[in-house]
């Protein structure tokens, strides 16, 4: 079930603390999982997208706009700007009624679907950061995050940015509770039930494992199938 608008707040108010901590070991450091990307490079990304959101919330924006690339202002560093962007971001979505009416990425069209939605990417990109030093940690919230993927972002993605619908029918199966979930192409959206159907292809792992792989962060999951599957669900979930 999804949580409270505050609780998203906090999660993305957590991953950005550890994005930022994890960005300070090494600023120059070249990021695997985004080829020629440096941590720098990526802490630039992060603060151009979460100004961005912060206009369109600020804005209520009701169309999509695309994100201007940003640099930090003159004299300040990308580290001490994203700790401001992502600071006015947090109190931005802190201070908006989530009902607000907003543009946003998934199929959500309101203001607090923007906490759910930087929480997830935040965590991938905090990953990213830490990955980069050696080891990424776990996704706490990985199973919201799946969901939150596969019922709001994926089908919006398919549906209004022209993502390709992947062919094949998928299964998750989780090595942390036993849970186990199975996507598939349904008309012009996406169907995600906690259940194993017979699919094409399946991936077994942590929640996190699953969750980092289908963004195509390099993981410890088995791949059972057809593995031309994942790669359509990774190509259709990076909006390519």
């Amino acid at each position: 079930m999804p949580e409270a608008h505050d609780t998203y707040v906090d999660w993305l108010q957590v991953e950005n603390w550890a994005f930022a901590e994890a960005a300070r070991r090494g600023m120059n450091v070249a990021v695997p999982s985004c080829p020629g990307w440096s941590v720098e490079d990526l802490v630039v990304h992060h603060a151009s997208f979460q100004l961005w959101i912060t206009e369109l919330v600020v804005e209520r924006a009701q169309e999509p706009v695309a994100p201007p690339e940003r640099r930090p202002p003159a004299g300040m560093g990308a580290l001490e700007w994203f700790d401001a962007v992502s600071e006015r971001f947090v109190d931005t979505l802190r201070r908006t009624d989530p009902e607000t009416p907003v543009w946003v990425v998934t199929g959500e069209q309101r203001a607090g679907a923007w906490a759910r939605r930087q929480a997830s990417e935040t965590s991938v990109h905090r990953w990213d950061a830490q990955h980069a030093r050696g080891a990424g940690l776990a996704i706490e919230h990985a199973p919201d995050y799946l969901a939150e993927m596969f019922t709001l972002l994926l089908p919006n993605l398919i549906r209004s940015f022209g993502a390709p619908m992947p062919a094949g029918a998928l299964v998750l199966r989780s090595t942390d509770d036993r849970s186990v979930w199975t996507v598939r192409p349904a008309a012009d959206t996406i169907e995600m039930v906690p259940e194993g159907d017979p699919a094409d292809a399946a991936l077994t792992g942590s929640t996190s494992d699953l969750f980092l792989a289908l963004w195509g962060r390099p993981t410890d999951i088995q791949v059972q199938g057809d593995r031309s599957v994942l790669e359509q669900w990774r190509t259709a979930i990076a909006g390519a």
